[in-house]
């Protein structure tokens, strides 16, 4: 009868441990200095103003919906069922509360490694697993750039974060990152683009699309996973929301609407299926509206591309939004 609390006291002491070879794993923050250049500065800001979308989780306000301008990338409160409060940190070159006392190197590493300056894990609702997996020297180096000198300087610090205690284990036992970091996620990136679907690919995992609308029946998301959503967000005087299926299925995804109707879908969010209440998307992806207006024509095409080529999965997310509220959840 003693032994199980023996047992589960020892887990933890080991997993606690994997967490401290982290930062050991991914190593120290490049001793970089990146080069400001103009060619640089408009590439940073075409990321982070444009299918990165950095404003929609760090701008103060985007969170309820009310984005102030004036407070652009300094930082906001996300709250989250799973995982609690969040404190979407200030990230303009302010030198007290934002990132500009940072180096080059470790403004890089917590972008694609996931590590903050003080080798903290990020958790992956900040998507460094997808963005370490497809973004390139340059593209990590031209976010720097931008951020360095494009954002105004604000003095402002987020609310505190408060995790759940399920979300805190996974975070201090190290669990989130041997979850989400994959193995070429260490190698260097070399983008095909090839074709349309290649392109694609690339997109909505700069887009953090793999993040959000995953395989459904995964907990834990392998990057790449057939596009059937169901991933589920649960906010305080909000109805639960599921991501839509962006599977090629002709009955719950996007396989019987027109590349037009899957554009205006993703460039200016319009529903394909619209609610008795609105013809939008909701929160979450309300908020990354304003960005995906910057995306070109060639690059929606190229997204939708990449969504066709996706295996037809079955999963009717309306069905399963309504069992939710019909169950109180």
């Amino acid at each position: 009868m003693r032994r199980t609390p023996t047992i589960i006291l020892s887990i933890t002491i080991l997993l606690s441990a994997c967490a401290k070879l982290i930062p050991g794993r991914v190593g120290r923050a490049a001793d970089i200095s990146v080069a400001i250049t103009p060619g640089r500065v408009a590439l940073g800001k075409k990321l982070a103003e444009g299918i990165m979308a950095c404003g929609s989780c760090h701008t103060t306000g985007s969170f309820e919906g009310d984005p102030q301008q004036e407070m652009h990338l300094a930082g906001d409160l996300i709250i989250n069922a799973d995982y609690g409060r969040l404190a979407a940190p200030n990230i303009t070159p302010d030198k007290e509360t934002g990132i500009g006392a940072w180096t080059d190197g470790e403004i890089i590493r917590a972008i694609t490694k996931g590590l903050g300056r003080d080798n903290r894990l990020l958790l992956p609702i900040m998507p460094w697993a997808t963005f370490g997996a497809v973004l390139t020297d340059e593209e990590a180096m031209a976010l720097v750039a931008y951020l360095r000198t494009g954002p105004e300087p604000v003095n402002h610090t987020p609310d505190k974060t408060e995790l759940t205690m399920s979300t805190k284990m996974l975070a201090s036992t190290g669990m989130f990152y041997y979850i989400y970091a994959k193995e070429d996620f260490f190698n260097d990136y070399v983008p095909s683009m090839t074709t349309a679907e290649d392109r694609g690919r690339r997109l909505a995992f700069l887009g953090a699309c793999i993040d959000c609308h995953a395989y459904a029946p995964k907990l834990f998301p392998d990057f790449g996973e057939p596009l059937a959503g169901g991933v589920r967000y649960e906010v305080p005087d909000r109805p639960t929301v599921m991501c839509a299926n962006l599977s090629p299925d002709k009955e719950t995804g996007i396989g019987s609407f027109t590349d037009e109707e899957v554009y205006n879908a993703v460039k200016y969010g319009m529903r394909l299926r619209p609610l008795p209440d609105t013809e939008m998307v909701r929160w979450p992806m309300m908020p990354r509206m304003t960005y995906h207006t910057s995306l070109t024509d060639d690059e929606i095409s190229d997204l939708i591309a990449y969504f066709r080529s996706q295996p037809a999965v079955e999963n009717d997310i309306d069905q399963r939004e309504m069992e939710l509220v019909e169950k109180g959840k």
